[in-house]
């Protein structure tokens, strides 16, 4: 008797050429299912990859051959899961902060007092870091959440790149935002003011972005993670409801 198994079929498919005049003999052979099962959640190739990525000073000799225990092959795991937790966790947590960062410079603009030279200079001069420092922590995780506000985030920038340099803050074809000082200090105040201050401005919607980027980003470090069919450990959420929508 043979079975076929395709990629990306679920278990349904798996009994569709199961002989239905012997049932008897074809439930004892479904002991292969479990097999299967490991496979295709990934902790089977985790397991060879951890079995062959092992330090080979913890390896026992036997007949002049190396030999990894299963202590040493659950040890490999058990430190890959921490360290791959660990730093992506701190990468979002990095995303966390500087999205907080930049909400709070937009208030700083709103709250400064502009006609001051040198408090409108580190008042736009800040939300000019802050907004670059996003870009970089963004870039820095993979996460289809966060990308969405970003992408949000720069193409409203883009689209006031306009009134952005007439303070002095150019849009670079990177995205980042650049600062030209003289410039500043000659702006008007009260187009500074339109483009950070009041719901429906510019600042208003950058910070819009950067909450969502916020929230996103702390949901992503606290959700539950597990191996995927590659063997990587991988943050998932509402994985039981995927492909439903």
């Amino acid at each position: 008797m043979a079975i076929n198994i395709s990629a990306k079929q679920d278990y349904s498919a798996l009994f569709s050429s199961l002989s239905t005049s012997k049932s008897s003999d074809a439930m004892t052979n479904l002991s292969w299912l479990s097999e299967y099962s490991s496979v295709k959640n990934g902790s089977y190739g985790k397991l060879m990859k951890a079995y062959y990525a092992s330090d080979p000073s913890k390896a026992s000799s036997t007949s002049g051959k190396t030999q990894k225990t299963s202590s040493d092959v659950l040890s490999s795991i058990t430190s890959h899961k921490t360290a791959t937790v660990d730093q992506k966790t701190g990468a979002y947590s990095k995303v966390t902060a500087a999205a907080d960062a930049v909400q709070k410079a937009v208030t700083g603009i709103a709250e400064a007092d502009l006609a001051n030279e040198d408090k409108r200079k580190a008042a736009v001069s800040s939300y000019v870091k802050e907004y670059n420092n996003l870009l970089d922590t963004t870039s820095a995780v993979s996460n289809s959440s966060i990308d969405n506000r970003m992408t949000n985030l720069k193409a409203t920038t883009t689209g006031k790149s306009s009134d952005l340099e007439k303070i002095g803050i150019t849009v670079g074809k990177d995205g980042k935002l650049s600062l030209d000082e003289e410039k500043l200090a000659s702006a008007d105040e009260k187009d500074i003011k339109k483009l950070f201050e009041g719901n429906g401005s510019y600042g208003y919607s950058a910070t819009v972005s950067a909450a969502m980027v916020q929230s996103n980003a702390n949901y992503a470090a606290n959700s539950n993670s597990t191996y995927n069919s590659t063997g990587d450990y991988t943050g998932v959420t509402g994985s039981l409801f995927t492909g439903s929508v």
